[in-house]
Formats: C-alpha cells, structure tokens, sequence
C-alpha cells in the first residue's frame, strides 16, 4: 500500500495512491487505516511530503560502499547525527543551495517511519514497529561538514535540506531494495539496501536503548557509494523500487 499526504482545498489529508484516484483516510494513519469512502483526482490535490516528523536521525558510513569512497573505517557502532524536522521538503519543491555554500551533495536513503512507541525494543521485534518507508535525499553541506563534529550537524540542517517522498510504502523489504540517485537524469547511485554496515533491525533497536522513538519519528538509513555536488539548476531524484522517484529541482538562495 501506498500512503501519501496532500492539501484537498483548506485540509491537509491523507490517502492511497492508486494508479488514478486517491482514497481519502482518516487523519491517524498510526493507529488504523479507515477509509472515509471518499474518492479524489490527482488534479484536485496538492502533494505534500508524506510525515512532518518530530525528529529525524541519520546514519553516516552505514553503507560499506560508502565507507571505502570516504576512506574511513566503518564504524563500530551505529554513527547517529540528527537533522531537524524542519528541513523537511516534498516532491518536486526545491532544494536551495545557501550563499555561503561551497559544496552542498545528494544523499540517496531509504527513509523508515516509525509506527508504534519503541523504548528496548529486542532486534527481532523491531519490524511490529515500523509504519512504512518512502524516499529521502539527506543533502549536505560537505566542506563545512568535515570540519568537526559540530558542524557536521550544521551541514545536514538548512533549509530544504531534506526531501522526502512521494509516498510512503508499507509493503517494502527494507533489507532487499534497490536505491537509485539520479543527477540530471543521470544514474549516479545504485545498491541494494541491505548492504549497511548495520541492519535496520540493529539501528533501531541500538536507537530504542538510549532513547524512545514516537510514531511520526523518521530513521534515514544512510546513503550508498557515488555522493556529489549539487548546482542551482539541476534536478535530483531518488528512486527506490516498491516506493517511487522522488524529484526535486535546485535553486541558489540568499
């Protein structure tokens, strides 16, 4: 099932995708899936990105193809940064590149939305709490970012610095994905999702023991092998089989 979130006139609502109507549902979608009865057009909605999450944890070096581009070691336990839930954009609004900029990449992920409490939560019960997954593009500020570990958490928050989206599935294999970034239709990322470092199972339960996860919390995954730089002007997308392709132009800022 595909879940996306919109505004329907004054509303912001929640649906499934279908291949040519959306199913409205009530507002919870954490607790249950109850259909209103209620049919609308793509052309009677505006896309939104599909969670406002209030907290977002990323994960650095967690693909082993991206921990030998980097030429680090991979990490011992899970590398947790955060990313405020205000960088938050959806599918096809910009990406802005700020002034002070000097080198701001693409991060393809898989994005993983938290469906139910989690405080130690045991690796193997960790899936009865996912709500699904969608598409995330964890843009970063490089140069300003490897220059400490304060200002790698600076180079991850600007604004519109997270697109997410289109949709969220509830249906994946988040351990056997296939996850593409493309650069102005180009292919510049590809792997599967279960070649991390650390599996989901491990991330979230290693993340449950120090700290409680709400439903609406967002997990980003960490990004594969073939990172680069952005320019006002292009396009990025993200693209993971069972989701979609998220898109987004890129424009310069103030």
């Amino acid at each position: 099932m595909l879940i996306g979130r919109f505004t329907y006139g004054d509303k912001v609502c929640f649906g499934i995708i279908e291949e040519q109507t959306i199913q409205l549902i009530r507002e919870d979608i954490f607790n249950q899936i109850e259909l209103t009865g209620e049919r609308l057009s793509f052309e009677d909605v505006t896309l939104l990105a599909p969670v406002e999450p209030p907290l977002i944890v990323g994960l650095g070096r967690n693909y082993t193809g991206h921990v030998k581009e980097m030429a680090v070691d991979p990490p011992e336990r899970p590398a947790i940064f955060f990313k405020p839930g205000r960088s938050i954009i959806g599918h096809m609004e910009p990406v802005v590149i700020p002034h002070w900029a000097t080198r701001v990449d693409y991060e393809g992920e898989l994005g993983v939305i938290i469906g139910r409490k989690m405080k130690y939560v045991a690796e193997e019960s960790v899936r009865e709490h996912i709500f699904g997954y969608t598409c995330f593009n964890d843009v970063t500020e490089r140069n300003i970012g490897s220059s400490g570990l304060i200002n790698q958490d600076v180079s991850k928050c600007c604004d519109a610095f997270g697109p997410c989206g289109p949709w969220i599935s509830t249906d994946l294999d988040p351990d056997n994905a296939i996850i593409r970034t493309y650069r102005n239709g180009e292919l510049v990322q590809e792997d599967n999702t279960g070649n991390t470092v650390f599996s989901l199972n491990q991330i979230l339960s290693f993340l449950s023991s120090f700290m409680t996860l709400w439903p609406g919390d967002l997990l980003i995954t960490g990004t594969p092998a073939g990172i680069g730089p952005l320019k006002s002007g292009d396009t990025v997308e993200v693209e993971i089989d069972g989701i979609g392709r998220l898109s987004n132009p890129v424009q310069a800022g103030r």
